[in-house]
């Protein structure tokens, strides 16, 4: 009886905490490359798959051409954007660690 009582104090206290202190990510908050140029790629590559679909999924022609060429844009600037985002992270990174404070280093680890 004493452990439900405890044991249902720690939950709340926790979840109370979680609340409290643990931040919320938004909808798309991972997605540090995403632009509005990938928006309307993303979206142009959509609508030509619904076109190819709608028209019996040809295997040539203009229709299968278009939708070829909308993926292929679409899915070359996200690998670029996710690319130069890795590139950026890295590179600031380094940057914060050539200007690391030694002392204040040194400090927090004793």
């Amino acid at each position: 009886m004493h452990i439900d009582i405890l044991y249902d104090a720690l939950v709340n206290i926790l979840r109370a905490g979680d609340q409290a202190f643990v931040p919320r990510a938004k909808k798309n908050f991972y997605k540090f490359c995403w632009t509005e140029e990938l928006d309307l790629l993303k979206q142009d590559s959509m609508e030509s798959n619904k076109l190819w679909k709608e028209a019996g999924k040809p295997r040539s022609g203009p229709i299968f051409t278009r939708r070829q060429l909308s993926r292929i844009l679409y899915r070359k600037r996200l690998r670029d954007e996710q690319k130069a985002e890795t590139y950026s992270y890295s590179n600031d990174l380094h940057e914060a660690l050539i200007k690391k404070d030694g002392q204040l280093l040194e400090m927090l680890a004793s």
